[in-house]
């Protein structure tokens, strides 16, 4: 069994000593295990990756599996940063740690990781850019390749991005709850979550590759994956506010070329045949009934949707008013051409889904361009993302005998 010991980003002996949390809305910090998620025995290809530095322990992070051979996680995970506290435009990233350090393991806790069930990496890629806000993603080639009975691969969402509103599940090996690093290395899923901005429309806190989710991101989170209605990977953790609450995710889709192109040598070096998703560039297997659900002759546009009246996936909830719980809420198809709108409807790129105009008591129309989710994204959404951090993991070596760990303000 690996030593339970977690020091990345944390002060040298000191076991959840990290640095002091700042109060600047501009400025994070670094951590990581999904806060309020139920245990997770199903998504075996969500894993634990961890790397060995010295004797003293080992760094956690959350990845998946989107090829046999291929992790995708982020990439404060596998390299030094300039700063645990987060301030975009000057926090940036070091060259990823050697690559023979790693090790990544699917097992539903860190307790059953032996060397028998966990794999080594071959090469870690990072983008040319080292500045960590919207350039926080990496992808880790195994040395060899995770067989079909372990874990079936992930399928990334590298053709459509997220909408304001649209559900996602988030995945993770992090704590469940603030300050508590003993509970990390346990795989936890939360769903039912709801994507605060989509990429690009986001005020504050967030790059025009990344957008804000709901909440459940803690410390040992980072580098795992948000999941859609059709479990596909959207989104990458990179950081979240103290409280676990507004995470900030890397966009799958503004990483497409990228991802393509390692996925294609990762291919080669594991002998297997490219991905479909390189090849046609869209995240709908051709050999599978399309999990879009985008139908623009379809019934569901236009249908009435609240909170608890969701629409199919494919579709968001949109209201002129801007209220989940209004009378004029409907389900809008998501789009990113006009093409893709049936009659009677534009597609509005700003917030990606078919509005259909809004007649004003004056008689005039107008597009309806908000999310009835109520995006956190506007006007205080400097304040709602203050404290942004990392969400990485730094647990006890004591095996959760002790939650001295409460004590804690970083993890």
């Amino acid at each position: 069994m690996f030593a339970r010991a977690v020091l990345f980003f944390c002060a040298a002996g000191g076991a959840l000593s990290c640095a002091a949390h700042d109060s600047d809305p501009n400025i994070g910090e670094a951590r990581s295990a999904i806060a309020g998620g139920e245990p997770d025995t199903t998504d075996a290809n969500v894993f634990l990756l961890f790397s060995h530095r010295g004797t003293d322990g080992v760094a956690l992070c959350s990845a998946s599996l989107i090829a046999p051979n291929l992790l995708l996680t982020a990439r404060h995970c596998v390299a030094n940063v300039t700063s645990e506290q987060v301030t975009c435009g000057k926090t940036t990233a070091g060259a990823p740690f050697a690559a023979n350090t790693f090790f990544a393991a699917n097992t539903a806790s860190m307790d059953d990781v032996t060397k028998a069930n966990a794999f080594r990496v071959s090469s870690i890629t990072v983008p040319t850019e080292d500045s960590i806000c919207g350039f926080d993603v990496a992808l880790v080639t195994l040395t060899a390749s995770v067989a079909p009975s372990i874990a079936k691969p992930l399928i990334p969402r590298i053709d459509r991005a997220v909408s304001a509103g649209e559900r996602y599940t988030a995945v993770g090996y992090g704590t469940d709850e603030p300050g508590d690093g003993g509970t990390a290395g346990l795989r936890r899923g939360r769903s039912g979550l709801r994507v605060d901005c989509a990429p690009g429309q986001c005020s504050a806190g967030a790059e025009l590759s990344e957008f804000i989710g709901d909440a459940g991101i803690c410390s040992g989170d980072s580098g795992g994956p948000a999941l859609d209605a059709d479990g596909k990977v959207v989104g990458v953790v990179s950081r979240s506010a103290d409280n676990c609450n507004h995470p900030v995710y890397g966009s799958i889709a503004a990483w497409k070329d990228w991802i393509g192109s390692v996925a294609t040598a990762a291919a080669a070096q594991g002998n297997y045949a490219v991905p479909f998703w390189v090849t046609s560039g869209s995240s709908d297997d051709p050999g599978e009934p399309s999990g879009n659900g985008t139908d623009p002759s379809a019934g569901a546009q236009g249908e009435a949707c609240s909170l608890t009246q969701i629409c199919p996936t494919g579709y968001g909830c949109y209201s002129p008013s801007n209220s989940a719980s209004a009378r004029d809420a409907y389900c809008a198809a998501q789009c990113s051409a006009q093409a893709q709108c049936g009659a009677g409807t534009t597609c509005d790129l700003k917030t990606g889904v078919c509005i259909a105009p809004a007649v004003r008591s004056d008689g005039d129309s107008s597009t309806c361009a908000l999310a009835a989710a109520g995006s956190r994204g506007g006007s205080n959404g400097a304040a709602a993302l203050a404290g942004l951090a990392f969400v990485f993991a730094c647990a006890r070596r004591a095996k959760r005998a002790k939650r001295d760990s409460r004590r804690a303000s970083r993890y």
